[in-house]
Order: structure tokens, then C-alpha cells, then sequence
């Protein structure tokens, strides 16, 4: 295990699971948002990654699809009654998430935003003559 790593301990509690339970390495971004969490502390949501998400799928045989990992969130929240969403897609998958449940929608991630930004740049400097 890495130096910025922990391994998290998940309850599923939907009762066709029988509340089974499975491990999650926890680093790089994500560590930051768990640091002084304790055993019983209470998460207020999830925000789903969906590439994050699909590159973890696309490395464990048998894994479910983004769309049925996606149901499984949605599903896993409204038992809890926490509040979950994502970023990216398009028109049809808003739709879609919004059905199952999704809070919160990001239209676009951080790629996106980098790209408008390169963009502002080269017209400031076009602009400026620089």
C-alpha cells in the first residue's frame, strides 16, 4: 500500500446481499476527503467519477457496466438516503441519471474546463498581439 493510501471497509446493505462486505483502496484525490474520518463518522453523499469509475470496472473480471455500477450507486443511495451525482456525459445520460435518482449533474469535468481556458488564452493573446 502506498505512503497516501488506506484500504476503506464498505457495508452493502441491500438486503438481497445479506449485508456483505468488501474492501476499497482509497488514494490520490480521494484520500483527502476521508483524512480524520473515524469508524461511524457518516458520509453525506457520493459523487460518482465515471471514468475513475469505468477504468476501475474495466480492471476487475466479471464487473459489472458503467451503467449497471451507475444503478448500483443510485440504488445504494436512495437506501441510505444520501444525496449522489456525476460529471459528464451528454443529454441522454442526464436524463438517465436524473431518473435514477442523481442530486447533482455536472454538465462537463475538468477536461472541459481546461480546454475553454487554452481557448480564452490564445484569443487574450491574439487580442493583445502577444
Amino acid at each position: 500500500m502506498a505512503d497516501n493510501e488506506f484500504v476503506a471497509v464498505i457495508n452493502d446493505t441491500a438486503p438481497e446481499n445479506n449485508g456483505r462486505s468488501y474492501s476499497l483502496n482509497i488514494s490520490g484525490s480521494n484520500y483527502n476527503q476521508f483524512l480524520g474520518k473515524k469508524i461511524g463518522d457518516v458520509v453525506d453523499g457520493i459523487f460518482v467519477g465515471p471514468a475513475d469509475l469505468s477504468l476501475r470496472l474495466g480492471l476487475t473480471p466479471g464487473a459489472p457496466t458503467l451503467s449497471e455500477a451507475m444503478q448500483q450507486v443510485a440504488d445504494a443511495a436512495a437506501r441510505q438516503g444520501k444525496a449522489w451525482g456525476t460529471a459528464g456525459g451528454g443529454v441522454e445520460e442526464w436524463k438517465q441519471y436524473r431518473q435514477m435518482g442523481a442530486q447533482l449533474l455536472i454538465g462537463a469535468g475538468d477536461f472541459a474546463l481546461r480546454d475553454v481556458l487554452e481557448e480564452a488564452k490564445e484569443n487574450m493573446n491574439a487580442a493583445l498581439g502577444d
